[in-house]
């Protein structure tokens, strides 16, 4: 008996000889058999008519909650945790409120604080015509 390099016995006889004429024959049913496949085929769903169309019955969606219930409880645990902590600590955290003053209001107070901080100057520009 001879041995391969890898130790396995190489085997002589008949046995071997029946392992390839089975290999062989199963090789070519399958050659002729057309084209094959490991996944079983799925069963055509049969008609009475060819044009007929399964129909699928559409379901409206389940309603769901706003954002804003679903975030109000996120809320009030942020709220209640970081209530005694101090802004100051914090550059660039901003705490938002909901103004209790009109659009207008606002507008007219955030127009005194800039006109106070920024007083305009009247400067010729290029395209005003200079008074004499």
């Amino acid at each position: 008996m001879k041995i391969s390099p890898n130790g396995a016995p190489i085997l002589r006889g008949s046995g071997l000889q029946s392992v390839r004429e089975r290999i062989k024959a199963a090789f070519a049913q399958a050659n002729n058999s057309g084209p094959t496949s490991l996944v079983p085929p799925k069963p055509v769903p049969k008609t009475s008519h060819p044009s007929e169309i399964n129909v699928v019955e559409t379901t409206t969606a389940k309603p769901r909650p706003r954002l804003v219930e679903l975030a109000a409880p996120l809320l009030r645990v942020a709220e209640n945790r970081y209530r005694a902590t101090r802004l100051s600590h914090h550059k660039g955290a901003h705490l938002v409120t909901t103004p209790t003053e009109t659009a207008e209001e606002l507008f007219a107070a955030a127009t005194r604080v800039v006109d106070a901080v920024c007083p305009q100057q009247k400067k010729a520009g290029r395209h005003e015509m200079e008074e004499e």
